[in-house]
Formats: C-alpha cells, sequence, structure tokens
C-alpha cells in the first residue's frame, strides 16, 4: 500500500513538473527577446525535463543551407559553448532525421563520427548516448533539437563516464510533444531579430542621407557611405568605385 502511494506521489510530482516546463515553454512564445537569448533559455529547460547532460538547437542557416548550432550547454563555460559550429545539411544522421521528419534514440553515439568528435568537442563532454526531434515550421525543416546523456540520478554523468540512463519512448513522446511550442517560440524570436535589424537598417540610411546631404568634401562622405554599407550588409569590407569621367574608366 505504501509502495503504491509513493508511486502514485511520484507520478503527481512528475506531471506536474512537466506542467511546469511547458507553461515556462509556452511563456516564451510571448517575450519580446533576442534570438540567443531565447534558444538558451528553451535548451535549458529542454535539458532540465529530459534530465539529460546537455544539449543542443541546431538551425538551418536560410542564406546558406547549413546546419548552424546556436545553443549548446554541457561541461563547458557559456562563454566556451556558444561558440557557433556549422554542418552540412546532409551530413550524418542529423541530416537523415531533417529528411526523414522522424524523431530517433540514438543508444550508442560513439557508432556515429559526428557524435563522438563534433558534437562532443563543441558541449565539452562525451556523448554517450543522444535524443533527436526534429524541428519543423509548417511541415518544412527548420532544425533539431538533441539531448544527450540522460542521467542515472541527479548526479550528472562525469566525462568518459558511460554510466547514463538510455533515453525511452516516452522521453521521445514528452519531447516531441513540446516541439510545436519550441518552433513557435523561435519563431517569433526570428522575427524579433529581424525586426531589429530593419531598425539598424533604417537608421544607417537615414545617417547616410544626412551625410550626403551635409557634406562638403568627397572623401570624408565616401568614408562614411562605405561605414554605413558595411554596417547594414554586417560585411568585414566596402569599396566604392567611381567614374573617372575624363578616362571612363572606374
Amino acid at each position: 500500500m505504501e509502495k503504491d502511494i509513493y508511486a502514485l506521489e511520484e507520478t503527481i510530482n512528475r506531471l506536474n513538473f512537466r506542467f511546469e516546463v511547458l507553461q515556462k515553454i509556452t511563456q516564451l512564445i510571448y517575450l519580446a527577446s533576442n534570438l540567443e537569448q531565447i534558444l538558451d533559455e528553451v535548451m535549458r529547460l529542454t535539458i532540465e525535463l529530459a534530465n539529460a547532460q546537455a544539449g543542443v538547437i541546431i538551425l538551418i542557416d536560410q542564406t546558406t543551407g547549413e546546419l548552424s548550432s546556436h545553443v549548446t550547454i554541457g561541461g563547458r563555460s557559456r562563454e566556451e559553448s556558444k561558440e557557433e559550429t556549422k554542418w552540412k545539411l546532409n551530413k550524418g544522421v542529423m541530416g537523415a532525421i531533417l529528411k526523414v521528419g522522424e524523431p530517433a534514440i540514438i543508444s550508442d553515439a560513439s557508432e556515429y563520427p559526428i557524435f563522438r568528435d563534433e558534437i562532443s568537442k563543441a558541449i565539452g563532454c562525451t556523448v554517450v548516448n543522444a535524443l533527436c526531434v526534429p524541428l519543423k515550421r509548417k511541415g518544412e525543416p527548420l532544425g533539431v533539437l538533441e539531448v544527450f546523456n540522460k542521467r542515472l540520478s541527479e548526479e550528472e554523468p562525469k566525462q568518459g563516464d558511460r554510466g547514463v540512463a538510455p533515453f525511452t519512448s516516452e522521453d521521445q513522446k514528452l519531447i516531441v510533444s513540446l516541439s510545436n511550442e519550441i518552433v513557435m517560440v523561435i519563431e517569433n524570436a526570428m522575427l524579433f531579430n529581424e525586426r531589429e535589424r530593419k531598425v539598424i537598417e533604417l537608421d544607417n540610411l537615414l545617417k547616410a542621407t544626412e551625410a550626403i546631404a551635409s557634406a562638403m568634401q568627397l572623401d570624408p562622405l565616401l568614408d562614411m557611405i562605405m561605414e554605413l554599407g558595411m554596417n547594414v550588409m554586417d560585411a568585414e569590407g566596402c569599396s566604392v568605385l567611381l567614374v573617372d569621367e575624363k578616362k571612363k574608366k572606374l
């Protein structure tokens, strides 16, 4: 009888915890914030919910078509783990998950070089097992959410320790059930970033217009135009070529 009561209490506590995490993720939908901050919080909550050691959200870069890891949380510090890593869209298990559009449990990550080498390096700890869930936007692939090394207990597995618990179909269903909310959160954060970018663009264009209207000398004007051009395009360099009226050349 006591065991039954204890088991019931454990189930209730687990369901309450899941509801709280879902509520927190849903609240992020209405939070105007930049993409990095939102992804960081989503990943933190997902790792907590999955009782995992580390995780990563990998999004498709719509410009290059590459997979870009925006958030990693593991044995390394936030500043170290924040470094962006890119992979080819069709590479390895992540590309396969995106192509098929179905979640997967990786029981032995050592069989996959991308987990064994690149992702282990990115998160700062050895990936032993993984739960991978595709993120879709209107049926189209947006990216992949992955959590690694399910804990046996409250204590995290140490570097190189293979004593981790297996991810289960219940874990998979749980994370899949959150994926729609996570996609909505990411979409809103992307829109927020895009609005911020457009505000910066308009501000730079206004400055350029004012500079042109008030400029007395050509060289300072060109310097300012090049600087504004780099800011608008997020470029490392810029050049302005003028036509020599006499030689009819640039």
